[in-house]
C-alpha cells in the first residue's frame, strides 16, 4: 500500500528492488530502485541534485497510480473475481 500511497500523493519514491512490484510501478520511470548501501546512497546524491529528474518520476507515477491503482480500482477486480 505504501508504494501506491507515497506515488499518489505526488512524490519520488526511492525504495529496494522487489521484482513482484515490476508490472506495478515501472523500475527508473515511476520508482526509483535500489540493490545495495553503495547504490542507494548514489541515486539519493543524484535524486537530490536532480529537480527534473524527481518531478518526472513523480508525476509518472502519480499517473499511473491513479489510473491502475486506486481502491476503486482494487474493489473492481475483487467484485469481478466474486
Amino acid at each position: 500500500m505504501r508504494a501506491f500511497e507515497t506515488s499518489a500523493a505526488g512524490v519520488v519514491q526511492l525504495m529496494d528492488y522487489v521484482p513482484e512490484m515490476e508490472p506495478l510501478l515501472s523500475p527508473g520511470r515511476e520508482v526509483v530502485c535500489f540493490s545495495s548501501q553503495t547504490e542507494v546512497r548514489d541515486l539519493i546524491r543524484e535524486l537530490l541534485i536532480d529537480q527534473e529528474l524527481r518531478r518526472r518520476i513523480a508525476s509518472a507515477a502519480q499517473e499511473r497510480v491513479l489510473d491502475e491503482h486506486t481502491f476503486f480500482h482494487r474493489m473492481g477486480q475483487v467484485l469481478r473475481t466474486l
